[in-house]
């Protein structure tokens, strides 16, 4: 068991802390980035390359580049 050195009203290391954004979540009321929508949003997608140590020879942008910059 871990003795902690401070109080618990200063808390620090060792001290649960009680979160700020836990009862607007758990009563539904609580805002996720997902739940963002901005009017000329785009979305992203990351793509790993299957193994670690290969070499990218090329990479097709022709979709990417084809979408109207704004």
């Amino acid at each position: 068991m871990i003795k902690c050195k401070t109080s618990k009203e200063i808390g620090g290391m060792g001290h649960s802390m009680k979160r700020k954004e836990d009862a607007r979540f758990i009563q539904g009321h609580g805002n996720y980035i997902d739940d963002i929508k901005l009017p000329g949003m785009l979305y992203m997608k990351i793509v790993r390359r299957p193994y670690a140590y290969a070499k990218i020879k090329n990479i097709d942008a022709s979709k990417a580049l084809a979408i109207p910059a704004w």
